[in-house]
């Protein structure tokens, strides 16, 4: 039974279908809520996992004892009682908390092992872009430290340092003469090898030309003439780039013949001075006798 008591003073005894309605008191015809008992809770309920993972709670309903089943994630909601029609509370709440907190922490472990990742890639370019810088600044160095020009579409190398294959010096009275080392310029000389061999295949190349044409002209009577002037004008072109390119060839020849020249000039006037000096020497020393 429900005991409650009216706003007029008079006590009322309700059954117990009459909790969650609205009654009208006898005496004074006042309409007024019964309150509605607080859902029953389960005394024991079990939590299990079915075949794709997801947990589930095994309980029986608090006023008929019959078996239910409910989502874990469902705990702490309200719901009614298929048979008796009992509201209750579904349990479970602390293990769903406790999911929840698994849950989190799973996240929470992901995001770090991502960001680690992340920072290592990171740190990886990081290192790969300041070795490959400290190589390009090796390397810029190395040219440098080289200091080659361009002279005529060929790299001539600049000498900057002075070594005893380089230079010959010949002391006299605390002044000497330096003899100029030998040059080699093995790339303008690869570059006349191969201008001459370009004006070789050139060469050949308009004779087998204008030699097919001839047959041609011969085969064919009607245009033997315009065939043979067509000929003459390949085999001519191509004889002349092949002594233009033989020129150019020659030009670069020349260059370096001029270069020798120099340093033979060079080499015999320092010997001559340094015959002069000797003979001033032996002058002087004979005087001083």
């Amino acid at each position: 039974m429900i005991e409650l008591t009216c706003k007029c003073g008079r006590p009322l005894r309700l059954k117990p279908e009459a909790a969650g309605r609205r009654v009208k008191c006898p005496g004074c015809s006042s309409v007024m809520d019964v309150p509605a008992p607080p859902p029953l809770q389960p005394a024991r309920y079990e939590v299990t996992a079915n075949l794709i993972g997801s947990k589930t709670v095994r309980f029986s309903c608090p006023a008929c004892k019959a078996g239910l089943t409910s989502p874990l994630k469902e705990a702490g909601t309200f719901d009614n009682c298929p048979e008796c029609l009992a509201k209750f509370m579904t349990p479970g709440i602390v293990e769903q908390e406790q999911v929840e907190r698994e849950a989190n922490e799973q996240r929470y472990r992901q995001h770090e092992q991502r960001e680690a990742r992340r920072l290592a890639k990171e740190n990886a370019r990081a290192e790969m872009l300041a070795q490959r810088q400290a190589e390009e600044v090796a390397a810029k160095s190395a040219d440098d430290a080289g200091d080659q020009v361009s002279t005529g579409g060929s790299w001539l190398q600049r000498r900057t340092q002075v070594t005893p294959q380089e230079e010959r010096r010949r002391p006299g009275n605390g002044n000497g003469f330096t003899v100029p080392a030998n040059r080699t310029y093995p790339n303008l000389n690869a570059l006349c090898l191969v201008i001459r061999l370009l004006a070789l295949l050139v060469a050949s190349v308009a004779i087998l030309i204008a030699a097919v044409m001839l047959y041609a002209a011969f085969q064919r009577d009607a245009m033997a003439d315009s065939i043979l002037l067509q000929a003459l004008t390949t085999a001519m072109v191509g004889v002349l780039v092949a002594v233009a390119l033989v020129s150019v060839s020659e030009s670069i020849r020349v260059v370096i013949d001029t270069q020798d020249n120099t340093l033979v000039t060079a080499r015999a006037t320092i010997e001559l001075l340094a015959i002069a000096e000797m003979s001033n020497e032996t002058s002087v020393d004979a005087g001083r006798r």
